[in-house]
């Protein structure tokens, strides 16, 4: 098994495909590196500038008018108003490296955002304004910060933060890259059994083989990511480790960048190893490489197509795949709100694959193979 699992990797890795894929990956991450460094991707003053235009942008639904305490004002007008002071306040500490006030004009946003919701004719800018969780997500980060004996400087160029921001982006088209980079790993085997029917090992142990090495080459991928996009940290700031970030799974949590960055990785080693066992089956199924790319990828539409499945089906694993999605609690957005998290995708994942192995099994074993 092991001399099998040595020579099908180094007929893998010297692949066309996939030393093309492993090129592509490179030149991707170090693309989306230099990139971000010049775009100032993290750069606190000039995220703080474009939040404050949504404010803005809801200043326009309301007439000009006294927005003083006794003013005619309506109290959601007085709210936005306060809000638009209180980005002043952020920049303008930014500006003059000022951490307390930033985080003490934030929280105060935040405030105002969770007050304004429950207020009279907040339809009128809601699609204008944050989502609640978000606005929940903003809390607990600064909350946290606040709590800090020393408050962190909010610096420019950091390579964790853009690191986060790299498996965030990453993730959420993970499972589409490895099931099409995987949709033909058995065509051929299945097509023509008699190719591997001199190997000393059964059938059900080679798919095994290479379902083993078509999943460490996705592990090669991942190294060559992260690898690829060090040159941010030369650009710009290395940054710490322990700094942290908000998200929701199932309720909200601070994660610092190393347990988020850890968390982010093993599911998509698990996205990696659903896609490749699902292309497999489907491999034994339709015999045909587009078809099961269409299937994979229709699979995964249809949780977009129709959104209310998601409160009718929560286990359908396919909810799951854009992981990014999830930690920034997505699903709880929109007209049809659901309680998905990542922690319970990773449950219906890791239970979905062993169903699929099973079904893989159950048609090698069955004969089903050799009748297809």
């Amino acid at each position: 098994m092991l001399r099998m699992l040595k020579t099908l990797f180094i007929v893998e890795r010297t692949d066309k495909k996939t030393l093309f894929a492993l090129l592509a990956i490179a030149i991707f991450s170090l693309a989306i590196s230099i990139y971000s460094y010049e775009a100032e991707l993290g750069n606190p003053i000039a995220e703080k500038s474009n939040d404050s235009l949504t404010v803005k942008a809801a200043l326009n639904k309301f007439q000009v008018v006294d927005a003083t305490e006794d003013g005619p004002g309506s109290p959601l007008y007085k709210n936005v108003v306060q809000q638009d002071t209180s980005f002043t306040k952020q920049g303008m500490s930014l500006k003059v490296n000022r951490p307390e006030l930033y985080l003490e004009s934030a929280l105060r946003l935040t405030q105002l955002r969770k007050d304004a919701f429950m207020m009279d004719e907040y339809e009128k800018i809601a699609d204008i304004m944050p989502q609640m969780i978000e606005n929940e997500l903003d809390y607990y980060y600064y909350s946290y910060l606040s709590q800090l004996e020393t408050p962190p400087p909010f610096a420019a160029y950091t390579y964790t933060h853009f690191l986060m921001y790299l498996l965030g982006f990453v993730g959420a088209f993970w499972f589409i890259t490895i099931a099409i980079y995987s949709s033909n790993i058995m065509i051929e085997d299945f097509r023509h059994t008699t190719l591997i029917k001199g190997y000393p090992i059964a059938f059900d142990r080679y798919v095994l083989a290479k379902v083993l090495v078509t999943w460490s080459v996705t592990c090669l991928f991942l190294v060559v990511l992260l690898l690829f996009s060090v040159p941010y940290a030369f650009l710009g700031e290395w940054g710490s480790l322990k700094d942290v970030i908000a998200i929701w799974n199932g309720q909200v949590q601070i994660h610092t960048v190393l347990s988020y960055s850890g968390f982010a990785i093993g599911y998509m080693l698990l996205l990696s190893l659903v896609a490749i066992v699902s292309s497999v089956i489907l491999n034994v199924l339709v015999r045909n490489v587009y078809i099961t790319i269409f299937i994979q990828l229709g699979l995964v539409a249809l949780p977009i197509m129709f959104p209310r499945l998601a409160t009718l089906a929560p286990w359908y694993p396919y909810h799951y795949v854009n992981f990014p999605a999830l930690l920034r609690g997505e699903s709880l957005m929109g007209a049809d709100p659901a309680e998905l998290s990542a922690w319970m995708g990773m449950v219906i994942l890791t239970v979905y694959l062993l169903l699929i192995l099973a079904l893989v099994k159950w048609f090698l074993s069955s004969g089903r193979l050799q009748r297809a």
